[in-house]
């Protein structure tokens, strides 16, 4: 019932992506004028009604600051739809510098990531200096031409038609008809940008946790449902986490991958190499016990997301191969200071007896958060399976992972078995049960 809901939800959402681009094409500026006066007419709404709940409040004994946070909420509401309406025509400028500011700063992240390339001596550089160049020359078309704005809006148009192009052809895969192919060749996948997904891991745990603590129906089923997959899980030789941190770049997410019982987890972990906040380091890799690996999860009340994934035995044989030649350009890496020791990492090795790794050459030397990261080497890993998470613009988070291994999940006969959450209440359960 699910897969058919998202099924024609996916599709729908494609068709208007796709009416929404040629829109652009035909009507430009238009098309921005007139979502702008949907959200002036949403937001006058919004706040008017929010300045009648100030006033129902008045008469129910809310408390002040409560009433004045409404109805700072509510004037700002009415302020900016006033200001929307004013200046109409600069949100098309206004867009058309966004979208040029956001392509320089991609092309940025790629420029950089190209020179971290080239001092670890790391090979495919070349496709990260060609995706620089196109943003920097999109980014500073959107910028400084005379044309920029029907230049921009032509692009956004197309961008438009190929997301809902993508959104129809995962619409149908998840249909009833459609089958999964083992297998498959990758392929390139538009996908929104990167702040769209950055902080989606957090928020997706958030909302399990809120569950767990919930006594509705609907709360309760998915716990119920959730702790059935878990406890009757025959462990799959591939499995995917997606964990979150409490703070700082943490919260964007992790990346790890469990194969054969053992998980390789890639991050900036030596915390005396760290530059630039934190953004990169020495790239670390580290291999660890599974079922160790978890119950240290569960003692530092992480929430962890696990996606089993079925591979067949070509797609092992692959597997195995990358992970020989990622491993083949490690060193042991042992920790040596007092500031390391009581870092995450000597405290994950101190419980788990993990072996850490350090790289001697290649792309995974230097850490990068937005480049060389933790869902860089989980793909490369598993991609060997097939699956076509590779975006566009080179720049993978475990938010976009998440969406990714949500979206597949659905279809029929996904590579992905089983998929649950496991936090510390479920895994006692599954624990005590077991003795």
């Amino acid at each position: 019932m699910r897969a058919s809901y998202e099924n024609l939800n996916l599709i729908l959402r494609g068709l208007i992506a796709i009416i929404v681009g040629l829109s652009l094409f035909v009507f430009q500026e238009w098309v921005i004028i007139f979502f702008t006066q949907v959200i002036v007419a949403f937001l006058y709404i919004n706040g008017g009604a929010k300045f009648v709940q100030v006033v129902m409040w008045q008469r129910s004994n809310r408390r002040l600051t409560e009433i004045m946070m409404q109805l700072f909420v509510a004037s700002a509401h009415l302020m900016v739809a006033s200001w929307l309406l004013l200046e109409q025509d600069f949100t098309t400028v206004f867009l058309v510098k966004s979208i040029g500011y956001y392509q320089i700063l991609m092309a940025l992240i790629n420029l950089f990531s190209f020179s971290l390339m080239v001092k670890d001596d790391a090979g495919n550089r070349v496709d990260v200096l060609i995706r620089a160049l196109i943003h920097l020359g999109f980014g500073l078309s959107s910028l400084i031409l005379p044309t920029a704005i029907n230049s921009t809006l032509n692009r956004v148009g197309w961008y438009f038609i190929l997301l809902g192009l993508a959104s129809i052809m995962d619409g149908r895969e998840l249909s009833d008809k459609a089958t999964y192919r083992s297998g498959r060749s990758r392929r390139w996948r538009i996908t929104a940008p990167i702040w769209f997904t950055l902080l989606l891991p957090d928020s997706t745990i958030q909302k399990f946790n809120q569950y767990f603590t919930n006594k509705e129906l609907d709360a309760q089923q998915f716990v119920q449902q959730n702790r059935e997959v878990y406890v009757n899980y025959d462990p799959l030789a591939l499995e995917v986490f997606i964990h979150v941190g409490k703070e700082g770049f943490n919260r964007v997410g992790h990346v790890d991958i469990s194969y054969q019982d053992k998980v390789y987890s890639y991050g900036n972990h030596d915390i005396e190499s760290r530059q630039l906040f934190d953004l990169i380091g020495d790239g670390v890799l580290f291999v660890v016990d599974k079922q160790k690996y978890i119950e240290y999860c569960m003692q530092e009340g992480s929430t962890v997301m696990v996606y089993g994934i079925h591979l067949s035995n070509l797609q092992k044989i692959a597997l195995e191969a990358e992970l020989a030649a990622i491993k083949k350009d490690t060193m042991v890496w042992h920790l040596t200071t007092d500031a390391q020791r009581h870092d995450y990492i000597g405290r994950m090795q101190l419980a788990t007896q993990a072996q850490l790794y350090k790289f001697k050459r290649g792309k995974f030397k230097t850490y990068f958060v937005m480049g060389t990261n933790c869902v860089l080497l989980a793909d490369q890993v598993i991609g060997t399976s097939g699956m076509d998470i590779l975006a566009l613009n080179g720049i993978l988070t475990p938010g976009s992972y998440l969406a990714y291994f949500e979206r597949e999940s659905m279809k029929k006969g996904s590579f992905i078995s089983a998929k649950f959450v496991i936090n510390e209440g479920i895994y006692q359960e599954k624990h005590i049960a077991n003795q």
